[in-house]
């Protein structure tokens, strides 16, 4: 990676944070780090995982950058995809950055103040228990009503990860 591949990724970091996947997979015979080890979790199909947000993360910048599980390692984001391929420019991949990062951070900061008792590590999943909870709803239009810049927020949100950073979900992560 050169200098600006990486300026992308410190100046992001949503593929760990837990905006975009919950979990990240550990392959079953990767040779991990013992911090890295303390840290993995496993599914109900006994599958390790490493949780997102993940606890390594230190601002954007990933702590055990060096140690890294190979799933962390081997991910890159369609926008950083797409600048090393020259599809796009540094700013135009810094300004999808920037301002996914800006809703990110009113969903965020809107989930909190509505629904504190929302209290999931990651955004994904706070995400995933509004929507459940919403959708759960016999009558459902005061909610709607309501919270409606909410749920249009997170719509936004998932549509331009959809399309800014995984052109589909990697097996690897969740």
């Amino acid at each position: 990676m050169d200098t600006l591949d990486k300026n992308i990724c410190i100046n992001c970091g949503l593929c760990c944070d837990g905006t975009l996947f919950k979990f990240a997979k550990i392959k079953e015979d990767e040779m991990i780090d013992p911090i890295v080890a303390a840290n993995i979790s496993y599914s109900d199909d006994g599958k390790k995982r490493l949780r997102q947000r993940c606890c390594f993360l230190k601002g954007k910048i990933c702590s055990i950058y060096d140690k890294r599980p190979l799933v962390c390692a081997g991910f890159k984001c369609k926008q950083l995809e797409s600048f090393v391929s020259n599809n796009i420019s540094y700013d135009e991949a810094m300004k999808t950055i920037n301002e996914t990062i800006v809703l990110k951070e009113s969903i965020e900061r809107n989930l909190l103040i509505e629904f504190p008792e929302i209290t999931a590590d990651s955004l994904y999943e706070k995400m995933e228990i509004f929507e459940n909870y919403y959708l759960a709803l016999e009558e459902p239009l005061g909610f709607r009503k309501k919270y409606s810049r909410l749920i249009l927020d997170i719509t936004n949100l998932r549509l331009i990860t959809k399309k800014y950073f995984y052109s589909k979900k990697p097996d690897h992560m969740l």
